[in-house]
């Protein structure tokens, strides 16, 4: 019986933290969290693996599942050593109230005061069920980008976030609002400084050795020549392609900017491109790719600005 009982609460909690994370996951500001992956290694895990919101969610989706299902069982079990005639409908009657309030109503409004915290606290858990679950919610996240119900990225309404409101007092990371402020107000900076670096393939390269470099790749993207220009890869759309597919069917075509752009004129070009990604061609350099989320990850972390280029 104590090994039914520790499932069962093992169970519980793990219900309770894949519904709590994901009520946290809405009320964490993208930007907060792009700042404090900056200052802590379990920040950095927590926008690691919530870095794709269809897979991270679909991984919240697939655990509750999971856990609910095992504690129906466990508590099936339980009342089962009990002698109860039918344990299944006496566990039934007795986990409504037990689920609905240790597991939803409790841990959600826990994690909704102070979200990006206590989401961090939680982050080795979290990233764990994220590679346990990965095989699960992988095709799942896929098919929410594929029917556009993808959440979009950061972009013109997110950077207002980070901006001086006039007449407001500021929230929360004051000198990365300020430094983010400075920054788009400062026109001629370019844009070298802020591309991310990125591994540029050519066509020849096998799926089998692109999704080996690009699980070693800290962002999961890179670039491939093609005739047309640069294109987009991504890692989780490479995990889930078919064996026989071409990196060239999987590549995404994505916009080209002029590297003497200032941020403002990128933001406004990447708006009307309705695009996150873009390729930046810098003079003697390989093509380097402009991620709107890092670049407003790295106007958020309050580090000096880039000296104009």
């Amino acid at each position: 019986m104590t090994g039914i009982l520790l499932a069962l609460f093992l169970a519980l909690a793990c219900s309770a933290l894949f519904a709590g994370a994901e009520t946290a996951w809405y009320a964490t500001p993208r930007l907060r969290l792009q700042h404090a992956a900056k200052n802590s290694r379990r920040g950095r895990w927590l926008a690691r693996v919530s870095q794709s919101t269809p897979g991270y969610l679909c991984t919240l989706l697939v655990g509750n599942n999971l856990a609910n299902n095992a504690v129906v069982h466990a508590a099936a079990a339980l009342f089962l050593s009990l002698g109860v005639r039918d344990p299944h409908l006496f566990a039934g009657i007795c986990l409504v109230p037990v689920l609905f309030l240790v597991c939803e109503v409790i841990p959600k409004r826990w994690m909704l005061h102070h979200s990006l915290e206590r989401s961090i606290a939680v982050a080795p858990a979290l990233a764990l069920a994220r590679i346990l679950l990965f095989p699960l919610a992988a095709p799942l996240g896929l098919l929410l980008r594929q029917a556009g119900l993808e959440e979009p990225g950061p972009g013109p309404r997110q950077l207002r976030a980070v901006l001086l409101e006039p007449g407001e007092e500021p929230i929360g990371e004051t000198e990365a609002k300020r430094a983010a402020h400075r920054a788009l107000e400062s026109p001629g900076r370019g844009l070298a400084a802020y591309l991310r670096p990125t591994l540029l393939w050519q066509e020849a390269m096998s799926l089998a050795d692109a999704r080996l470099a690009l699980a070693l790749e800290p962002s999961g993207l890179a670039l491939l020549a093609s005739e047309r220009g640069p294109l987009l890869l991504q890692g989780e759309r490479l995990a889930v392609a078919s064996d026989r597919a071409s990196l060239l069917d999987l590549a995404e075509e994505i916009p080209q900017l002029d590297p003497h752009l200032d941020l403002s004129g990128a933001l406004e070009s990447l708006r009307e491109a309705d695009a996150r990604f873009a390729w930046v061609a810098l003079p003697g350099q390989t093509p380097r790719l402009l991620d709107l989320e890092h670049m407003l990850g790295l106007l958020f972390s309050g580090n000096p600005l880039p000296a104009p280029s």
